[in-house]
C-alpha cells in the first residue's frame, strides 16, 4: 500500500465511526469503516474494497479532504 488513512468521524446520530481510505501502488483507491471504532476491520475493508458503503457513511467519506496534512 502506497497510504493507508484513517479518520474518526461522527455520524448523525452523535454516534463515532472511522472510515479509512487506502491508495494502492497502482492508484486504485478502497475505502472501509468501522462502526466498532475497529481500525484494523475498517483498513482490511479499504483493502479489499469488496463492502458496500452505507449511503450515510459514503456522504461522510465524500466531506473528508483525505489529502489534508
Amino acid at each position: 500500500m502506497k497510504r493507508i488513512h484513517t479518520r474518526s468521524v461522527r455520524r448523525a446520530n452523535g454516534d463515532e465511526a472511522l472510515v479509512t481510505r487506502v491508495v494502492a501502488e497502482d492508484g486504485r483507491i478502497g475505502y472501509g469503516y468501522s462502526l466498532k471504532l475497529d481500525a484494523t476491520e475498517s483498513r482490511h475493508m479499504a483493502e479489499s474494497n469488496a463492502s458496500p458503503i452505507p449511503p450515510e457513511i459514503q456522504a461522510i467519506i465524500d466531506t473528508i479532504d483525505w489529502e489534508e496534512q
